[in-house]
């Protein structure tokens, strides 16, 4: 994939907070044991680059690259969908006044989310987030992070105080992403989900 300079402008974009919910003890243990060990994370963090290899009235073809905390490379993956607008949706959970995003579903207008792609196998690797991978991290950030992210997979985050949901997006007849530019999806610790073009 190749990388276009010709954009450094912010696109449009949208935060939706889709819910919160009511938590267990249990779950605020766990999120409680989490705070204390993420003092690591990084003020900004890019877990997607994507780019429109095509658009057409009918379908849109994406390509997607995503990241370890560190800025490793993961996974490449194209994506062919019907529909114009493209979203994408996040799991975040705050912890220590600051949130941690989880890449959750990609889909578009004429795909219900419910019936969108999951991003989650695309950086699953033995139950562990991989977006979340830091050479730094330790034997018990990652136990807190592989209990958190199992949550997410099975369902049972919904549970959850301090957890929403984000979306961001593009706008047919407000703008578009481009063809063969190439955007990332930028997560900011203390809170925002934003799209810029590189």
């Amino acid at each position: 994939m190749t990388f276009s300079n010709r954009f450094k402008i912010k696109l449009l974009f949208c935060i939706i907070v889709v819910g919160a919910f009511s938590c267990t003890d249990y779950q605020e243990e766990k999120i409680e044991k989490l705070k204390s060990e993420i003092t690591w994370l990084k003020k900004e963090t890019i877990p997607i680059r994507f780019k429109i290899l095509s658009r057409t009235p009918e379908f849109i073809h994406v390509g997607l690259k995503l990241y370890d905390a560190d800025g490793a490379e993961i996974k490449y993956s194209e994506l062919k969908m019907p529909g114009r607008e493209l979203s994408f949706d996040f799991y975040i959970v705050q912890a220590n006044g600051k949130q941690i995003a989880f890449p959750y579903k990609i889909f578009t207008d004429q795909i219900a989310p419910k019936n969108g792609t999951l991003l989650i196998p695309m950086y699953d690797k033995d139950g562990f987030p991989l977006i979340l991978h830091h050479q730094q991290i330790d034997a018990s950030t990652t136990i807190a992070l592989t209990d958190l992210f199992a949550e997410i997979k099975s369902g049972e985050i919904h549970n959850r105080k301090k957890q929403f949901g984000s979306l961001v997006h593009d706008l047919d007849g407000v703008r578009l992403f481009e063809e063969g530019v190439v955007y990332k999806i930028i997560i900011h610790s203390k809170g925002g989900i934003e799209i810029v073009a590189e």
